[in-house]
């Protein structure tokens, strides 16, 4: 099969051109390939330098400038990342994998953090500029180890490496929970926590419930999460997902300020949920199919955030992966913690099925409003 070059965005137009998305969206990918095995460390330090100059752009021309930035400069920072997305795409697709592994696992994660705080408005481009560099330092020393090492890291090594990715994942925290914020591509809405009352317009649901699959789906690859923790956690989402779309669907579409109230009351249940399943002390050794199985649940939470899936597609997805994250916790507890080859080939298959209804989803002719609209 033929490898398709990565589409690029249109000409900029105005306003419509929103630079955080596009920053965010290329740190999402930058994780997408640390978790896959398609990016080596030295290929993210080198995708990671590139963003964090180009954040420090958008920074330094919206300071120089009011706080904005002028179709000029939106057009170069659009034709700068039309590039690193280029360099994003052949380093995914060069031929040189690595297997997924703790290490890059955590490299990842930073990068989805740092992606969640652009598109949520805690981060701006500077403080992504500087995550972003000190997350190319750390990948890059992973790489130049790993390179004088044999293709491995020694345990001491290891442990260096995860004391620099606590401050890194300190700094995170701190860029992101300062005073210092911007309003997500220029609307007014903010993204809920596990708290926080639905203010009108403010609140966007179809956001919410991205964040609480992207939070299953970090569960799952981190190990903080089982297949079975997953797929409770998955099953409400369902739920509150197929609740969502009915009051619409009975509501012309909208939610009236009670629909949105209730919605964000369980949320806030739900969000307690992930957070007891995540650090309730049991755990699981990352794996292919616990990464199988995030994906899904990141993709499920990319359509919702793009608007190319909505609240009922998301119910039949998030449904279908809790199936299957229960079929294989029910099949690891038979099988004493493990899964046998069959298994694990009638895991792909139902997850290959799931794959393709994603896509469906995504790309038929029923869309929402993107989440962060």
């Amino acid at each position: 099969m033929c490898s398709r070059s990565p589409s690029l965005p249109p000409t900029v137009v105005g306003s419509q051109y929103h630079p955080n998305e596009r920053e965010a969206n290329q740190d999402q990918r930058i994780a997408n390939g640390l978790r896959s095995g398609q990016m080596t460390s030295g290929e993210a330090a080198r995708a990671e330098r590139t963003q964090s100059k180009i954040d420090q752009q958008v920074h330094d021309d919206r300071v120089a400038n009011g706080g904005k930035l002028t179709n000029q400069e939106k057009q170069q920072i659009n034709n700068e990342q039309n590039a690193a997305s280029k360099q994003i795409y052949n380093e995914k697709h060069n031929g040189a994998t690595v297997t997924p592994n703790e290490v890059n696992n955590r490299e990842a994660n930073q990068q989805q953090r740092t992606a969640n705080g652009l598109r949520s408005g805690q981060m701006t481009s500077g403080e992504a500029a500087r995550t972003n560099q000190n997350q190319a330092g750390v990948a890059q020393q992973v790489h130049d180890e790993r390179t004088a090492n044999g293709g491995a890291l020694t345990t001491p090594q290891k442990q260096q490496i995860n004391g620099e990715q606590n401050a890194t994942s300190q700094q995170i925290y701190n860029e992101k929970h300062n005073s210092s914020t911007h309003t997500p591509n220029g609307s007014a809405g903010t993204s809920s926590g596990s708290s926080g009352v639905p203010g009108g317009s403010n609140y966007h649901p179809n956001e919410r419930e991205a964040n609480q699959d992207q939070r299953i789906a970090n569960g799952l690859r981190s190990g903080q999460m089982t297949s079975g923790e997953a797929a409770r956690a998955e099953s409400t989402q369902s739920k509150i997902d197929q609740q969502v779309h009915d009051d619409r669907v009975a509501n012309g579409g909208k939610l009236n300020g009670q629909e949105k109230q209730q919605i964000n009351n369980e949320q806030n249940a739900a969000s307690r949920q992930i957070y007891n399943e995540k650090h309730n002390g049991a755990t699981v050794t990352p794996n292919e199919v616990n990464n199988r199985e995030a994906n899904q649940q990141q993709r499920t939470a990319n359509g919702l955030r793009s608007g190319q899936t909505t609240s009922g597609e998301a119910a039949r997805t998030n449904q279908n992966q809790a199936n299957v994250a229960q079929q294989v916790h029910d099949e690891r507890v038979a099988n004493g913690g493990a899964l046998t080859a069959q298994q694990k080939q009638q895991a792909n298959k139902a997850e290959n099925k799931n794959s393709r209804q994603i896509y469906k989803e995504k790309h038929n002719r029923v869309t929402a409003k993107p989440a962060h609209k």
